[in-house]
């Protein structure tokens, strides 16, 4: 193996602004798909975990490293978003915050809020983003993806302010620009949190839109990519970006970005062999703003060895643009991943 630590990027942006209304997410528009354009195998779903669920399919890859290898080192994980939303005020006059959480949901859904019917109430999927006719037919190869064209809608929702070609109806709305495959492979999908309805005892959210009183959470819409490279210099490397927008009227100065991940070092498909000891350990490094999953024995199941590394690093996330402080150090060239 060229490497022993498989790098995971994972790269927010945040903006604060009033967007177009292209709908809303809903669990019925749930999909997945699976990258595979380096060494790194991966299945997602486009309400933004990666890796396995409870119950998924047997052709699920959690995290497959290298390629073809069925060695497996990630379970699955699920970005986040938490904010601070003033409430009330308590006998005193001081403030009483509440800190709502929106997750993608993970492996065991019971594990994230829900209601009593079972409703997710973390990111769901809007509908406008692949082709519903191929999530008809195969909800596992549906989510839009820039080398399999029967996976794309018939137009992009946010593009239809393009004067020139509205929608862009048979072209990839790549991260680059229309057609603009620079990625071996890239997928693209829209999340957003209007089914969060989470009760908080004897306080509740404000509405994030005053105009809809069934939109729920923050009012937060996250466009999400994944972009592979089979060049060397990152075949061991997947990218995530993330765009959020504020869609409400809700001031959200304190919010925060974050990843929840399983580890699975030393794991392997269809491989049961459990003689050997395989515990799980993580590391942070802070220099690096690099956290790590590894296998604490180096040997995975049926013996292979060694386990490779996974790492979580973020090469760009949100700061503080008005105080002249590099808030989250992507600046520092020499230490940090995002310089």
């Amino acid at each position: 193996m060229k490497f022993k630590i498989i790098f995971l990027f994972f790269v927010p942006f945040i903006s604060v602004i009033y967007g177009q209304s292209l709908g809303h997410g809903d669990a019925i528009n749930r999909a997945k798909n699976t990258h595979a354009g380096n060494q790194i195998r991966l299945t997602f779903f486009n309400y933004g975990a990666v890796g396995t669920v409870s119950g998924g399919s047997a052709n699920d890859y959690t995290g497959e490293w290298p390629i073809g290898t069925g060695e497996t080192q990630l379970g699955s994980a699920e970005p986040f978003v938490i904010s601070e939303i003033q409430v009330a005020t308590d006998t005193a006059g001081n403030p009483i915050y509440l800190h709502p959480c929106i997750f993608s949901q993970g492996w065991d859904p019971s594990l994230f809020s829900h209601s009593t019917t079972g409703k997710n109430y973390g990111f769901e999927p809007l509908s406008g983003f692949l082709n519903i006719t191929q999530k008809e037919k195969d909800a596992n190869h549906a989510v839009a993806m820039s080398h399999e064209a029967y996976t794309w809608p018939s137009s992009w929702p946010d593009r239809m302010t393009d004067a020139n070609d509205p929608g862009w109806p048979g072209h990839w709305n790549g991260f680059f620009g229309k057609d603009q495959k620079n990625a071996d492979q890239e997928s693209y999908f829209v999340v957003d949190d209007y089914q969060f309805g989470k009760a908080f005892g004897n306080y509740k959210l404000p509405l994030p839109d005053s105009t809809d009183p069934n939109r729920g959470g923050l009012g937060l819409r996250m466009y999400v990519r994944g972009l592979q490279w089979s060049n060397p210099d990152a075949e061991d490397v997947i990218f995530w970006l993330f765009t959020i927008e504020n869609m409400g009227n809700l001031n959200l100065p304190r919010t925060m970005f974050g990843f929840n991940v399983g580890s699975s070092n030393g794991s392997k498909i269809g491989c049961s062999d459990n003689s050997i000891p395989n515990t799980a350990g993580a590391a942070y490094y802070r220099d690096e703003a690099l956290a790590v999953n590894f296998s604490t024995t180096n040997v995975g199941c049926g013996g292979y060895t060694p386990v490779p590394w996974v790492g979580y690093a973020f090469l760009e996330s949100p700061g503080n643009p008005f105080d002249g402080i590099d808030n989250d150090a992507d600046g520092n060239l020499t230490t940090t991943p995002g310089g």
